[in-house]
């Protein structure tokens, strides 16, 4: 009998165990690389896990490096130089939201576009943060006249780690950014004044139209909608045409990483 009761509080402890493995699944706000299930088994329902910026998370020990780089580049006025090109493409509007955030951002490269309405005329900016040395995107929605930070102010479920076509899990997508410009570091530093980028880092619009776009090598979640629409594409590799795709998602006011593809050149 005895032998019966231990067994048995042995099988409740294991079950709490593992109920409070899961239950880090749904804490927001903790790690970049976030769990949703314990190893071996699948989830059964979509239930978002929200990423945090890689800039912020103390696991990501690249990052530390990053910030030092981009500094260094700023220090000799590779982002001044790209900055008032940006700047000329706002309006006074979208100015006026910017001013309202209360930072101090340097412009990289600034795309116009409809992400949150059919006619709108949202924004999607990439821009340094002088202060803290790090890259972000920062989202404008033409219909709230807001803007807000990817990641910080705006959450971003990654639901490419559902998949099962061995598209790992990635850093942020600020970081990312962040990884192109510095892969670059030396020629900027010699060349302080030509392009940050090659190409236009992110584009708002149908992806699939793009020329870009490789669905041969691709990856979708397994919750990706089936009329995307326009999207927010952003580059994470030139040299490989690697491209995350967020969807905005108007019931969680949140974005969903729903389609990736890397070594598609």
């Amino acid at each position: 009998m005895k032998t019966h009761i231990f067994l048995l509080c042995i099988a409740t402890a294991l079950l709490s165990c593992k109920k409070d493995l899961q239950s880090v699944a749904i804490d927001h706000k903790t790690s970049m690389v976030m769990v949703d299930s314990l190893p071996g088994e699948t989830t059964a329902t979509a239930t978002p896990i929200y990423q945090v910026t890689s800039f912020d998370n103390s696991q990501v020990v690249s990052r530390l490096g990053t910030n030092q780089f981009l500094k260094e580049l700023d220090s000799v006025g590779v982002f001044d130089n790209v900055h008032p090109t940006q700047m000329a493409k706002l309006s006074d509007i979208h100015f006026g939201a910017l001013k309202s955030l209360g930072k101090n951002y340097k412009l990289l490269h600034v795309t116009l576009g409809s992400l949150f309405a059919p006619g709108n005329k949202d924004m999607a900016i990439v821009a340094y943060q002088p202060d803290k040395s790090y890259i972000t995107i920062l989202i404008y929605n033409d219909q709230k006249g807001d803007i807000r930070e990817l990641y910080r102010d705006y959450n971003v479920d990654n639901a490419l780690r559902n998949t099962d076509c061995h598209y790992g899990p990635k850093n942020s997508l600020d970081i990312q950014l962040a990884s192109e410009i510095v892969y670059r570091r030396d020629y900027l530093l010699k060349n302080p004044k030509s392009n940050l980028f090659d190409d236009a880092p992110c584009v708002i619009g149908d992806f699939t139209k793009n020329e870009n776009y490789a669905p041969d090598v691709g990856c979708f979640s397994p919750n990706a909608p089936k009329v995307p629409g326009n999207v927010l594409s952003i580059a994470t590799s030139f040299v490989y045409n690697n491209w995350e795709c967020l969807k905005y998602d108007k019931k969680t006011d949140s974005f969903l990483v729903y389609y990736g593809q890397e070594f598609a050149d």
